[in-house]
């Protein structure tokens, strides 16, 4: 984009922790960490902002406006309110938005990953709909097909598509994909978003919120448990451990026992976190809280 505007930009800003994905572009704006550590050297360079919490504002701000400034930031990529494989960290939509408005202070495009706060996941349609400021460029997959097909899709402003509508074929987007468009897979998108906006998956939606509000309190009372959080449907916790982490050893005891339990929960090292899928009744919620509790407490 910046590129057709005569504008040439080549840094990218992130957040520490972040993941989007496994190509070479991706891996470069994701967290250096055990995902990406094989191909480290074959990735471009990013500048990446301290994890918003309630100890930093101040220094994250400032490192997005430090960053900003040097007029050279093509664009801020992040997951919005939720990191999802780095632990399901949580942060505010208050400081996303402050972090949009100096972005958008100095041009430098927006991308929110939404591939998995996306339809619903944090409360709202997108996540970023929560903040003031909209991103520049919108990454949708996941719930788009409810997971029954492969689909992603990106959507952009007008302007940003416009840089690439020209008679000069220079300034086409030459990226395809084999299976682009691919026409099941769009009407699976179309069954699915009907299925979505439906007065019953509202209702269920708000349930299913309502339902991770109680349990979030009923966690506080347990003593083995730590960092509670959660964000519309989603809820995460942290067991006490002495290696904690993405590759903590109490991972597959975790998973073991609630599959024990005829409950499904994919732990991240010392992370349990419940994100049920919209057809999930109470009961069958109840379920699965009941034995994250119990997994999390019998060790």
């Amino acid at each position: 984009y910046w590129d057709n505007s005569g504008k040439p930009k080549k840094q990218l800003i992130a957040l520490e922790g972040a993941y989007h994905g496994d190509t070479f572009g991706s891996m470069s704006v994701s967290g250096r960490d055990a995902f990406t550590r094989p191909f480290r050297q074959h990735l471009f360079d990013t500048t990446y902002l301290p994890f918003p919490d309630d100890d930093n504002r101040t220094e994250v701000l400032q490192a997005m406006e430090e960053a900003c400034a040097s007029g050279d930031v093509a664009a801020f990529i992040f997951e919005p309110l939720v990191q999802g494989a780095s632990g399901m960290r949580m942060y505010e939509a208050e400081m996303l938005d402050r972090l949009l408005s100096i972005a958008r202070q100095h041009e430098v495009l927006c991308i929110a990953d939404e591939v998995m706060t996306g339809f619903h996941r944090t409360g709202t349609f997108l996540a970023t709909d929560q903040c003031m400021h909209d991103p520049d460029i919108i990454c949708l997959s996941k719930g788009i097909t409810g997971g029954s097909l492969p689909l992603a899709v990106t959507l952009c402003r007008q302007e940003i598509y416009d840089a690439f509508y020209s008679d000069d074929k220079m300034k086409a987007l030459w990226h395809g994909h084999s299976y682009t468009g691919n026409p099941l897979a769009c009407a699976i998108a179309n069954a699915s978003m009907d299925l979505v906006e439906s007065v019953e998956t509202q209702t269920a939606i708000h349930r299913i919120i309502a339902q991770q509000q109680a349990f979030a309190e009923e966690l506080l009372q347990q003593e083995r448990i730590e960092n509670i959080r959660q964000t519309g449907t989603i809820i995460a916790w942290d067991i006490v451990v002495e290696d904690e982490g993405y590759f903590s050893s109490i991972r597959n005891s975790l998973y073991d026992k609630a599959l024990e339990q005829g409950v499904l929960l994919r732990p991240l090292g010392n992370t349990l976190y419940i994100m049920p899928p919209y057809c999930c009744s109470e009961d069958e919620l109840r379920k699965a809280q009941e034995t994250g509790n119990k997994i999390s407490i019998e060790r």
